[in-house]
């Protein structure tokens, strides 16, 4: 059995491990996106009039192409964009924000490529974008966390084909759907959408949502490895009062014997 797990947050805390015995240390702290979200929070972000789309590379990305030609419905690309760019049209006409897209990590869109309409494709800023927009759109992208971080209105999209194309999809959106206490937008027919009414933030929903997947209840405000550092050198130099991180760094043979439970970011 391990001598310590390092739960990131209260669902990772109960799932079932075969590694945790009777005289393992449960070492609670956060998630590395919450630690960014601190450290944006302190520059004290100014909230723009736009709203954020969370690009997924749908339906280019690689690894649906891959699960594609084994099994589920083939997503039409240039469906795809043109009911999106209706999405867009619709934001920027009724609700006056400007559409930014934060632009998947591993997709590199040419200057030439169109099909976001013409607006703003920004990289590598997606938590920076999201703290500092009025409303968050997007798939089911783990990024939707920093929308639940600096508590923003999501609107979740999806159309019939990504609901259906695998056996899990829908269950993966309905999932976020009950989560954050929002319905599902289906943009098939961008025209039938209703978002008239103002988006609003469930509170209360959204606090389960930082506890279950994104910073285990009670954790230490302070950094990750600050609290793992602190947790296993009260065990290994029970003599020092202070357990605080050395100069120069943790060393890494003091986590050999620890085991990592953390939620996977995609």
């Amino acid at each position: 059995q391990a001598n310590w797990v390092i739960c990131n947050s209260d669902c990772s805390r109960r799932m079932s491990n075969r590694l945790v015995g009777p005289d393992t240390i449960i070492i609670a702290t956060h998630t590395a996106d919450y630690e960014l979200f601190q450290k944006i929070q302190t520059t004290n972000p100014k909230v723009l009039d736009r709203a954020i789309f969370i690009d997924q590379s749908l339906p280019s990305h690689e690894d649906y192409k891959a699960f594609g030609k084994l099994r589920g419905r083939h997503i039409n690309k240039e469906s795809y964009f043109k009911n999106l760019r209706g999405v867009f049209d619709r934001i920027e006409k009724e609700r006056g924000l400007r559409v930014v897209i934060a632009a998947h990590p591993r997709t590199a869109y040419g200057a030439a490529e169109d099909m976001f309409g013409d607006r703003e494709i920004i990289s590598g800023r997606t938590a920076e974008l999201i703290a500092t927009s009025r409303l968050i759109m997007a798939h089911t992208s783990t990024a939707i966390g920093f929308a639940v971080l600096f508590r923003k209105p999501t609107m979740l999209l999806v159309t019939r084909d990504l609901y259906d194309r695998q056996v899990y999809e829908k269950y993966t959106y309905e999932g976020f759907s009950h989560a954050l206490d929002t319905p599902l937008q289906f943009f098939d027919e961008p025209s039938s959408l209703e978002f008239q009414k103002p988006l609003e933030v469930n509170e209360t929903c959204y606090e389960h949502y930082v506890n279950d997947y994104l910073r285990c209840k009670g954790a230490p405000d302070q950094p990750m490895w600050d609290t793992i550092w602190e947790a296993i050198g009260k065990h290994l130099n029970p003599e020092d009062s202070t357990n605080r991180v050395p100069p120069g760094g943790m060393p890494t043979t003091s986590l050999q014997n620890a085991a990592f439970s953390m939620t996977h970011r995609q």
